[in-house]
């Protein structure tokens, strides 16, 4: 009996296609063709090369030396003789808040004599020796347009809750208002948790409430500190001085001055008692390099532009004073032998902003789009 054998296809009955022959072409293939644009091939059959255990290792080696290094740079920003003060902003949420109490038990726990603290809205340095860093303690009020020019340049905020009341409307409208425009780095605290018994008994339970309702804006906030002592505020000091500030995206591309001296350096003065003349601003330069072609805002008074920048003797080497004149203004020639500050960059005159931020309309251009009064007088009286 003669074995079964296997069947099979021949080879001539097997259909190869040509290779540039393709299905219809939809829409969007015959659009591309037409503009020119061409599809790379993937190039089939080509093995990537497998990293190894060792090339794994010195790549995660690499890393890790990158991110320390970068951390190394941010800290050393705020320390050594050139270091850069820590600006703290303290927001009030509640009507019974007292940002006063604060500051001043941030210079008592710090072995320093408080200020005097009767104007809102001030700003007090601190050296805390402790840590050789420096803070800058920005006190403010109720009043929701300098509370979000505050969170623009500080690199903490510290929202102050009450224990005793709820946070209001204006708390809500202004947290939401932060979280829109980018927050730095966030501290929870709430004053008034040792006032009653009743409040030291139940405290753990409202701190854990009010991180709820903090973390509804700000998820990175992991806990809610106190703020009545001095041992409390220690603890926010020691929070402060040992972590590095959150950036903010806009911000880091920017220049921006928290301003630690203003001067007015008048000139002229005509008949009314209006006199020109120079505003100087001493402060110390965050973000990017400050240019001088470019206009400089200041809150509440509009675009300037800047007349020259030079560095100042009174504050560190890396600090930086920006002298600034209303380009309305007539300009005044300052020589550098009545400076005793090294000038580091003047504007030019042909790349300057100008500070005409809209057209001036021509009238004697305008097309007439719509008949005048006299006209349809005229028009009337025809008829």
């Amino acid at each position: 009996m003669a074995k079964d054998k296997s069947f099979h296809h021949r080879a001539s009955l097997k259909q190869t296609n040509k290779p540039f022959k393709s299905r219809h072409a939809t829409k969007s293939d015959l659009r591309d063709k037409s503009k020119g644009k061409t599809q790379r091939t993937s190039v089939k059959g080509k093995v990537l090369r497998k990293q190894s255990r060792l090339d794994r290792k010195n790549a995660l080696k690499i890393e890790q030396r990158k991110k320390r290094e970068d951390y190394a740079n941010i800290k050393r920003l705020f320390t050594g003789r050139s270091k850069v003060p820590k600006t703290v902003s303290f927001v009030p949420l509640c009507k019974n808040v007292d940002v006063s109490q604060i500051i001043s038990s941030f210079f008592t726990c710090s072995g320093l004599e408080a200020p005097s603290l009767n104007k809102s809205n001030s700003i007090h340095s601190i050296d805390i020796a402790n840590f050789k860093q420096e803070f800058r303690l920005v006190e403010l009020s109720r009043n929701f347009q300098e509370i979000l020019e505050a969170a623009k340049v500080s690199d903490y905020l510290v929202l102050v809750m009450s224990a005793l009341e709820d946070v209001d409307e204006f708390g809500n409208s202004i947290l939401t208002a932060i979280q829109s425009q980018g927050s730095p780095s966030v501290i929870a605290a709430v004053q008034h948790s040792n006032s009653t018994p009743a409040i030291i008994k139940n405290l753990s339970s409202v701190k854990k409430s009010l991180l709820s309702f903090i973390n509804f804006y700000f998820p990175s906030v992991s806990q809610v500190l106190s703020c009545d002592t001095d041992s409390d505020n220690s603890t926010i000091i020691r929070n402060i001085a040992n972590t590095i500030p959150e950036s903010i995206v806009w911000r880091d591309t920017r220049p921006y001055i928290v301003a630690e001296n203003l001067e007015f350096l008048s000139y002229d003065s005509n008949e009314t008692g209006l006199s020109k003349g120079d505003l100087e601003i001493t402060g110390i330069v965050r973000g990017t390099n400050l240019d001088p072609n470019r206009l400089i805002y200041i809150p509440g008074h509009g675009n300037y532009q800047i007349k020259l920048i030079s560095s100042s003797n009174n504050i560190p080497s890396s600090d930086r004073a920006s002298k600034m004149q209303k380009s309305d203004e007539t300009s005044m020639d300052i020589s550098t032998e009545n400076l005793d500050d090294a000038i580091i960059s003047v504007p030019d005159p042909e790349k300057v902003d100008s500070l005409i931020s809209s057209n001036i309309p021509d009238t004697t251009n305008d097309e007439q789009t719509w008949p005048e009064e006299e006209e349809m007088e005229t028009w009337k009286g025809n008829n």
